[in-house]
């Protein structure tokens, strides 16, 4: 998997695990500290920090990220 396509995949699965949790991005945005935009953003595809990427396992708790399931998603 390409660095971009799995950044892209860790992107999708934000989403994915904020809709399993029932939070909207503002719901989450307001648990990380976030502002909402960038939720959005993470959620669309713009590469997170590596800090934002820590905060938002956090409060989403884990969830399992593989390439079986990346090519099985798409």
């Amino acid at each position: 998997m390409a660095e971009n396509e799995g950044l892209n995949y860790i992107c999708k699965e934000i989403k994915k695990r904020r809709i399993e949790l029932g939070l909207t991005q503002v719901e989450l945005a307001e648990k990380t500290g976030f502002h909402q935009a960038h939720i959005s953003k993470y959620e669309r595809g713009t590469v997170p920090m590596v800090a934002a990427l820590t905060k938002l396992a956090e409060v989403l708790g884990p969830f399992e990220i593989s390439a079986d399931r990346h090519s099985q998603d798409d």
